[in-house]
């Protein structure tokens, strides 16, 4: 038996005789004309007369919801308008039992979609609401922490000026056009040094990674991302994505087959934080190939310089007999073992030193 679509006629689906194809009804369910209507293959039974058509040319439609036939007679149909709804496929038909819930399905469906539509609309302003805030909290926080640096800076200035009789600041004999010029200046480059801070926020610099023996740059840099990857999810159990992570060997290629520094962009802050503060446990890793990699922070120029000038300084009062001295948040400070055995102190303000050390984590290399 031919199978009639949603608004064909028998004769227009297959030839007589033939089997019905399975369609796919509005629920989703597989159905098929002979199981439903028909009496033998070549026969179909009208649901509202219960009488039966076994021409190919029978003029009958049926029901997009229930796949039930229905003839012209039955329905006081036209010849003109049935030939319409046949050729018409945009333009769907639902008998007189179906026709309510078909309708009501659809109002429901409309309203479904304006409430999940209204539900996306109030959850994404919500979310630029959130981001906003944050947003605006992170600039006030780095508009603050500028603004300090400037008094800081301006405070120094008028502090050197006021002193009398002692050694003469660096400023001395200039007039006021060019002090203001001199604090002008200083700011400039107080401002400039923040903003390379900033920009190095999410970076570190990794020693020891071993270089890839690819020839093509974009093999290395994808090699870099795999290997980064995989030292972030077997010693520190941060799974990372190769394509999540940003690398840059630093500098020329070496002769002696040493492997150069990686700057690594991550893609969060706080797992930047995250690394440099467990660096210290890549000491005790069982894969030789990890024992050596050392990770530090990505410095300014000014802090590399500053901590070359420390690291000195630490070297020489080692010489000279001190014990337990270690740089930190700039400076050089004495620790001794906590009691507790919880990490170490720092003597000079009784705080603990289990902190990141923005200026030596690392090897004392330039990059």
């Amino acid at each position: 038996m031919p199978s009639c679509s949603r608004k064909r006629s028998a004769a227009e689906t297959t030839g007589k005789g033939s089997k019905p194809n399975p369609r796919k009804s509005k629920k989703g369910k597989l159905y098929t004309d002979v199981a439903s209507q028909s009496i033998n293959d070549s026969t179909w039974r009208c649901e509202g007369c219960d009488e039966e058509f076994d021409d190919e040319e029978s003029r009958l439609l049926e029901c997009e919801l229930c796949a039930h036939h229905f003839c012209n007679d039955c329905l006081k149909m036209s010849d003109t308008e049935y030939d319409l709804l046949s050729k018409r496929y945009d333009m769907h038909w639902f008998c007189p039992d179906c026709e309510g819930k078909a309708i009501t399905s659809i109002k429901v469906d409309k309203e479904v979609a304006q409430r999940c539509a209204e539900f996306f609309a109030a959850t994404e302003e919500r979310i630029s609401g959130l981001e906003k805030t944050i947003s605006e909290k992170a600039d006030s926080k780095r508009v603050k922490d500028i603004d300090e640096r400037l008094k800081a800076v301006e405070n120094s200035l008028k502090t050197q000026e006021s002193k009398k009789g002692k050694e003469k600041p660096p400023h001395s004999g200039l007039n006021e056009q060019q002090l203001e010029q001199r604090v002008e200046q200083q700011v400039k480059q107080a401002t400039a040094e923040q903003h390379e801070i900033e920009k190095r926020r999410s970076n570190i610099i990794l020693h020891n990674i071993l270089e890839s023996g690819e020839s093509d740059s974009k093999d290395r840099v994808k090699d870099d991302s795999m290997h980064i990857a995989s030292l972030c999810h077997s010693q520190f159990n941060r799974p990372l994505l190769p394509s999540e992570i940003k690398p840059i060997r630093l500098g020329k290629k070496r002769d002696d087959g040493k492997p150069r520094l990686i700057k690594v962009e991550l893609p969060r802050t706080e797992l930047r934080m995250e690394l440099l503060r467990r660096a210290k446990e890549l000491r005790n890793s069982t894969h030789d190939i990890y024992k050596y990699v050392y990770i530090c922070p990505d410095l300014t120029p000014k802090q590399r310089e500053e901590n070359r000038k420390l690291t000195k300084e630490l070297t020489k009062r080692k010489e000279d007999g001190e014990r337990g001295l270690v740089i930190r948040k700039g400076r050089i400070v004495k620790i001794q073992e906590s009691p507790t055995g919880g990490g170490t102190t720092d003597e000079s303000n009784g705080g603990s030193t289990d902190e990141i050390d923005e200026n030596v984590n690392a090897p004392n290399v330039n990059h």
